[in-house]
């Protein structure tokens, strides 16, 4: 538009007749005037022309200015082209720069973790076995401190079992003593009973020796008197000789009996034969002195009575077993029986005393499985084992 504008006002006359007689031309050939559309082309060449000839300068000078610019405008391009791709050069070389510098970076970067990588690994594996050492010496010391535990701790274990075992025995001592104390209570009023009865039975001459101790205790010489009373003895054997001695000797002064009393100890044996000299009973009762010899019975050797003493004692009615003491060696009254049993009359009594006692309890078994003739009776107090005893050829 700004160019028609700049067309001077007579070429753009020029130019609406060209396009009247354009127009016209048109309508004459459409309408079928073909003279007239031919002459007005004619006319309309004519002017075409004239309006060339007129123009041409101008056009030409146009075109040559538009030429100029376009040159003009195609330096401005290829000027800002060149500098466009020196900026796009420069930033190439700058983004190599850049690349190169970020491919170091990041080269140095790998190389940086690849290297703390290595650091981190080595320190924790140094730190794992570190610790596993650590570990192993925290369990060796702990396995160290437990034996120690362990070891310390079995002499407590053994020390509290000692004392619970002590304290067990204690216990049991405690209740053996309670029970003991009971039975010696009893033991005392039996006992004071028993001595009783034994004076009301006599009317002593002199004073009467202490029972007890080594000597048969009261209870032991009631029973043994009462047997004396239902059996009355005429020979009545005491092996062992002391206090009973003299009670045995008042019983028999009664019931006309003879007592021969056997004793290892001469001076034992001295005071003994005072003894009934002062009670005036030296016509009732003998005391022997039989030395302790030994004497092989069931192929074993005991410290015994000298048989020698017996050689002239004969049909023996009551057997009393009461020495040798028990010091003398163990079982040391086994021998007894199997010395004395030829010399028992039919149907005697042998008395074992002091039978609360281990040895005098085995002692009672072996007779009672080895004599035949052996029968072993009811005892009112247990100090006695009390036995009837039947010679082989008088059972036939």
């Amino acid at each position: 538009m700004r160019r028609v504008r700049d067309v001077p006002k007579r070429h753009a006359l020029k130019l609406l007749a060209v396009v009247v007689l354009g127009a016209g031309t048109a309508i004459a050939a459409l309408l079928g005037h073909p003279e007239l559309a031919t002459a007005l082309i004619g006319v309309l060449l004519a002017t075409i022309a004239v309006v060339i000839v007129r123009l041409g300068p101008r056009v030409a000078q146009q075109i040559r200015t538009q030429t100029l610019e376009n040159r003009k405008l195609a330096n401005r391009i290829e000027t800002a082209q060149r500098q466009t791709l020196t900026a796009v050069e420069n930033e190439r070389a700058v983004l190599a720069k850049l690349d190169n510098r970020l491919n170091t970076s990041l080269s140095t970067q790998r190389q940086l973790l690849a290297s703390l990588e290595r650091q981190l690994v080595s320190a924790v594996e140094d730190e794992r076995r570190s610790g596993a050492e650590r570990q192993h010496e925290l369990l060796a010391g702990f396995k160290q401190t437990q034996n120690k535990i362990e070891e310390s701790a079995r002499p407590l274990s053994s020390l509290g079992s000692k004392i619970t075992a002590v304290s067990d025995k204690i216990t049991s001592v405690q209740r053996h003593f309670d029970a003991k104390l009971v039975t010696l209570r009893w033991e005392v009023v039996r006992e004071n009973e028993a001595l009783l009865q034994l004076f009301e039975r006599f009317d002593p001459r002199a004073p009467m020796p202490t029972s007890g101790g080594w000597a048969l205790s009261p209870t032991g010489l009631l029973e043994l008197l009462t047997l004396i009373d239902r059996r009355q003895p005429r020979v009545l054997l005491e092996l062992g000789s002391g206090t009973s001695t003299i009670w045995i000797a008042y019983a028999l002064e009664k019931t006309g009996g003879r007592l021969i009393s056997i004793d290892h100890d001469e001076e034992y044996a001295a005071r003994t034969r005072l003894m009934l000299q002062m009670h005036g009973l030296d016509h009732v009762a003998e005391v022997r002195v039989a030395p302790l010899s030994p004497l092989d019975v069931a192929g074993e050797s005991y410290n015994w009575y000298g048989v020698g003493a017996f050689e002239d004692v004969e049909e023996v009615d009551l057997l009393l077993v009461d020495g040798p003491p028990a010091a003398v060696g163990p079982n040391s009254r086994y021998p007894a029986l199997h010395a004395i049993a030829p010399k028992l009359a039919a149907r005697s009594l042998v008395l074992l005393d002091d039978v609360e006692r281990a040895d005098e309890q085995e002692i009672a078994r072996r007779w009672a499985e080895e004599f035949p003739g052996l029968t072993r009776e009811t005892s009112l107090f247990n100090r006695q084992a009390i036995f009837t005893y039947t010679p082989p050829q008088s059972s036939e």
